[in-house]
């Protein structure tokens, strides 16, 4: 647990405890009032154990030393170590926080919610020497060298800390200078998600070149590599580049299209992405990026997001994020789009979101940060429930109504049956809705019928809408049909290649000397098609629905070819004709 959140929780059982002195002291003969105190404490723990993903976290830090200092030729800076020890200690606090309440869903209107995660630093590891140094060549910043994160993860054992203690994301602080370059973000999917892997021996959706360069263990962990000449606001851009690197590779059309929009003039702009808030989606190209302190006014459905645009449309600009003072995006300590950066998170579909598309039910996104292999699994790589999920059950009489021990009567004892089959979480006697699971739906029906005694005929409330668990960040599985990838082969399965009907490319941005280009592929869709295979040369990637795909940092002027096959149910993926896409010539 971190230092802030371990004083924050301190300060929190000292008010506790006050209180709790209070009601003892001046209430001791009203008994009633004391049973619903702790009654509603116990309500809120079960309530904050339920909905909250645990990301447990191992922090590296590299300071190589020359003369007590931070080498200079090496980091750059040449700081006194304790210096470089308080700067990251407190940016690691700040990060936990920001992207705590990141994970809010709206949490600008009920900051009070509880966030889809909660993160702990399970231990921070301190190296005084120079971080290890790879043969992997930056593909658009030559001479320039990424980490070895191969040995520094390997000499960690670091599969013991991802399968055996949790560790779901590595936060490494070092330095970006003289040759070595550290990726923003890095991703190993575990052998747990092996069947959906975007390469043919490994998975990696981060914001990097995605090599493979990291251990794979049975779980599947991310590593995010901070730069000490960096601020919060580099931190967060790591994390918000992670997600987009995630979220395309899940669904491309629906996140890449749908969420962050189209730039150019429109009617109404999305959400915009890291370097683009979506009042400077009106300039396409990099030209304005990084603004995220324009008071350009533009509609926006963003704050009540839906893939069909169907949402209310709002008038935002800077101050929608930052409040009264734009100006705090680029001078002092918030500098960096920090604002923004929480705010574009915060309106990702979350916790209770309760978006329909296609008549099917949104997932909370923020499952694919605090359990990608359950999540990946349990959608089959989607943003929706599977069909199989029953979201609604079949209203069912239930004569108990908070009634747990059937003697008669709502009273407390009707509660600590609940509360303890809670904990336990299967089908029993304190199911009072007849759903088959005790959830805090249950205690509200208790807490109903305690506290007004109705006639006893209740309606089954809709259970509410989460795969974060009880106890530990597993969906039920008893709720859970997992998808199989591997179905058995139809030997009838002809649907064909579709027609491309686009092939684009244009120029990105111009890196150390070096000009970067995209690459877009457009076709028609096939009927019964449940997704496509797309490729560059021998990389492929799996895209559900979508009917256009863009490769990004491509070397201009490059001989690659690119191709797109249908994928059917219960077929094997053939391998349609491959196309060639001219690009512009490198400056």
């Amino acid at each position: 647990m971190s230092k802030a959140n371990c004083q924050i929780k301190n300060t929190k059982r000292i008010v506790f405890t006050f209180f709790v002195f209070v009601f003892l002291v001046f209430l001791p003969k009203n008994p009633a009032i004391l049973e619903e105190f702790f009654l509603r404490i116990k309500i809120d723990e079960a309530k904050a154990a339920e909905e909250s993903y645990q990301v447990p976290v191992l922090v590296l830090k590299y300071f190589p030393l020359k003369d007590g200092r931070l080498d200079l030729a090496l980091t750059g800076r040449n700081w006194l170590l304790e210096e470089a020890r308080q700067r990251t200690e407190q940016i690691t606090l700040d990060a936990v926080d920001s992207l705590e309440k990141g994970s809010i869903y709206h949490g600008y209107n009920f900051p009070d919610s509880s966030p889809s995660l909660d993160y702990e630093i399970l231990e921070t590891m301190e190296f005084l020497e120079p971080i290890p140094v790879s043969n992997n060549q930056v593909p658009w910043n030559k001479g320039w060298f990424r980490p070895d994160y191969m040995k520094i993860l390997s000499d960690l054992n670091i599969c013991d800390w991802v399968d055996n203690k949790g560790v779901r994301e590595i936060w490494m602080w070092g330095y970006h200078y003289n040759g070595l370059e550290p990726v923003e973000s890095n991703m190993a999917m575990g052998k747990a998600s092996q069947n959906y892997w975007n390469f043919e021996d490994y998975g990696d959706a981060g914001n990097s070149e995605r090599t493979n360069d990291m251990p794979i263990c049975q779980h599947t962990y991310s590593l995010f590599n901070y730069s000490i000449m960096g601020g919060l606001g580099n931190v967060l851009e790591d994390h918000t580049h992670h997600l987009e690197g995630i979220y395309k590779y899940i669904d491309y059309d629906l996140f890449w299209n749908r969420f962050v929009g189209t730039c150019g003039e429109q009617e109404f702009y999305r959400c915009g992405w890291t370097h683009k808030p979506p009042n400077t989606m009106k300039v396409c190209g990099s030209s304005d990026d990084y603004n995220w302190g324009s008071e350009q006014q533009v509609l926006s459905d963003c704050q009540d997001w839906t893939p069909n645009a169907v949402g209310e449309k709002s008038l935002v600009d800077c101050h929608t994020w930052a409040g009264a003072d734009c100006n705090q995006h680029f001078n002092g300590p918030n500098a960096g789009g920090i604002a923004f950066k929480v705010w574009w998170m915060q309106n990702l579909p979350g916790k209770d979101n309760d978006i329909y598309y296609q008549e099917k039910k949104m997932i909370n996104w923020w499952d694919y940060v605090g359990d990608f292999d359950e999540a990946v699994k349990f959608t089959n790589k989607s943003f929706f429930y599977p069909e199989s999920y029953n979201l609604s059950p079949t209203p069912v009489f239930c004569n108990k109504i908070g009634d747990a021990n059937n003697d008669g009567e709502i009273n407390k004892i009707d509660f600590e049956i609940w509360e303890s089959e809670f904990l336990i979480g299967e089908a029993n006697s304190a199911d009072f809705n007849c759903d088959n699971k005790i959830s805090l739906i249950d205690f509200e029906i208790w807490r109903a019928r305690f506290n007004a005694k109705p006639t006893p005929t209740v309606n089954t409330p809709t259970p509410s809408l989460t795969l974060a668990p009880t106890s530990t960040p597993t969906p039920t599985p008893a709720l859970i049909t997992t998808p199989t990838l591997t179905p058995t082969i139809n030997p009838s399965c002809l649907g064909g290649c579709p027609l491309i009907t686009e092939k684009k490319s244009g120029t990105m941005v111009t890196w150390n000397g070096e000009t970067l280009c995209y690459v877009k592929l457009s076709w028609k869709d096939i009927e019964g098609a449940v997704g496509f295979k797309v490729c560059r040369n021998s990389a492929c990637v799996d895209t559900p629905k979508a009917t256009s795909y863009v490769w990004e940092w491509v070397a201009c002027d490059n001989n690659s070819l690119y191709n797109v096959s249908p994928i059917f149910e219960g077929c094997s993926v053939g391998s349609c004709p491959k196309v060639a896409v001219k690009t512009p010539i490198a400056q």
